[in-house]
């Protein structure tokens, strides 16, 4: 008898449950729900079309101003390194100028030594010769000294500003 009832009890509820689905519009809900998930992609979407524009574009700028920088930065660095090139040029220039200039020298107090007689004369051409080969030694080393410079300061003030540059770059 408890089972009857029960069963009774089932059907009747599922009859009163049947009607009441029998009253709701599935097709429309389900046209709804369809409506909101259309609007949640949509949204996902646009929200994919606020990031590209909201970091990408203002990234992209950045990236490419550094690049600029960069270039520019790059194209100084290139001249200077040009100047350095064209300085040694000229200071080895003026070193082969130097000698030439002793050698002559040398060769005109040789031509003068063969007429050469007395003492005083030859002690002249001596002191003539040692002040001309001093002169030559303090221009060889001046020279020395400027081509060394270039060859390790300057480079390392190019190092030095290239450290900065990326460090700007940084920031």
């Amino acid at each position: 008898e408890s089972f009857g009832s029960l069963r009774t009890n089932v059907f009747d509820q599922l009859n009163v449950d049947r009607t009441h689905l029998g009253r709701i519009d599935t097709p429309g809900i389900m046209e709804e729900v369809r409506r909101q998930l259309d609007q949640r992609l949509r949204r996902h979407t646009n929200r994919k079309g606020e990031v590209q524009v909201d970091w990408y574009v203002p990234r992209s700028s950045t990236v490419a101003k550094h690049k600029d920088k960069f270039e520019r930065h790059l194209v100084e660095l290139a001249k200077k390194s040009q100047g350095h090139d064209a300085t040694v040029e000229e200071l080895c220039a003026k070193m082969e100028e130097e000698e030439k200039r002793y050698q002559d020298a040398v060769e005109a107090l040789k031509t003068k030594l063969s007429e050469a007689e007395t003492l005083p004369v030859l002690s002249a051409s001596e002191r003539c010769a040692n002040e001309l080969a001093a002169a030559f030694f303090e221009a060889g080393r001046n020279i020395i000294a400027a081509i060394n410079n270039l060859a390790t300061r300057l480079p390392q003030e190019l190092i030095k500003s290239n450290k900065d540059f990326l460090k700007m770059c940084r920031s």
